[in-house]
């Protein structure tokens, strides 16, 4: 390499030093100039965030509240008895309150009845329903009253006679309440069993309702704003052993409900008349086999009223 291509070179290295200095001493300016800006800024972006959460928190208390309150269920604490005529409460909403939250639960259907090779569908569950309701466009704190029913037990299902269908059951008793802002407002109570004679099947479910009551499982009625839809009752035939022939209730439906149950087998018969419980609440009643005269099926549990309020 001669001499002149050296210097070129080397002149040329330094233009560049001298460019690359020149850019990095920009760059220092320039975040200099941004980090004055957020020192600057950082305190005001902080108190716009808080005065913004601040007024977030006051036009949610003042919609909404911040203080949660309940009402106990309004039930008939007698579970394990026929008939007993549910729960009446009435109610007056307390000062400043702001919200009014009310959940209704209908009673389960009786089970179907079975007499000698007879065996009933289980009871269907009760509908759950829930409305929300607020101060000044529904209710006036301190002074608007609300009437609250909690569905009861039904009777059992009870025939003297042994045929191919037979619609003897009782439909699940409805939960609801009255007052401002609400119209026709109700959780629907399960829809009863019904039976066959045996058919002897090949493990098969037989899923029904009884259509003396509604061909639907149970509903919501009136302005609520949602629903669940109570669930049928079915039953469980076999081929093999009356011990595998049985009756399966309602599953519950809603978050007070409970679990489905199943029903005596034909090997746990003859153990009397309206004695088969249901599940509380909500839950449809079950049916034994009834190898003797009794003809019935389970009486369906009572429902509840759950009111919770925000102040």
């Amino acid at each position: 390499m001669d001499i002149l291509t050296l210097g070129k070179m080397n002149q040329m290295a330094k233009d560049t030093n001298q460019a690359l200095e020149l850019m990095a001493n920009h760059v220092y300016e320039g975040l200099n100039d941004i980090c004055e800006v957020q020192a600057v800024q950082l305190p005001i972006l902080q108190t716009a965030v808080a005065d913004g959460i601040t007024v977030i928190e006051e036009a949610a208390a003042g919609a909404g509240g911040t203080d949660m309150y309940e009402l106990p269920f309004i039930m008939h604490t007698s579970h394990d008895s026929v008939s007993n005529g549910g729960c009446h409460l009435q109610w007056t909403v307390p000062d400043e309150t702001k919200v009014v939250k009310i959940e209704l639960q209908g009673g389960g259907g009786s089970g179907g009845p079975s007499q000698c090779c007879m065996i009933g569908r289980g009871g269907g569950t009760g509908a759950y329903a829930s409305k929300m309701l607020y101060a000044d466009t529904h209710f006036t704190p301190g002074s608007s009253v609300y009437d609250f029913c909690s569905g009861g037990t039904t009777p059992c299902s009870c025939c003297t006679c042994c045929t191919a269908i037979n619609a003897c059951g009782w439909c699940g008793c409805p939960s609801y309440a009255n007052g401002p802002g609400l119209s026709g407002y109700c959780a629907n109570g399960g829809t009863s069993g019904w039976n066959i004679c045996s058919t002897w099947c090949y493990s098969c479910f037989h899923p029904a309702q009884n259509g003396n009551c509604n061909s639907q499982p149970a509903c919501a009625c009136g302005n609520f704003d949602h629903q669940i839809q109570g669930i049928s009752g079915t039953l469980h035939e076999s081929q093999y052993c009356w011990n595998d022939k049985y009756s399966i209730a309602g599953p519950g439906s809603g978050p007070f409900a409970v679990s489905s149950m199943t029903g005596m087998d034909g090997c746990r018969a003859n153990v009397g008349c309206c004695v088969h419980h249901s599940l509380f609440p909500s839950g449809g009643g079950g049916t034994p086999y009834a190898h003797s005269s009794c003809c019935w099926g389970g009486w369906g549990a009572g429902g509840l009223v759950k009111v919770t309020y925000w102040k």
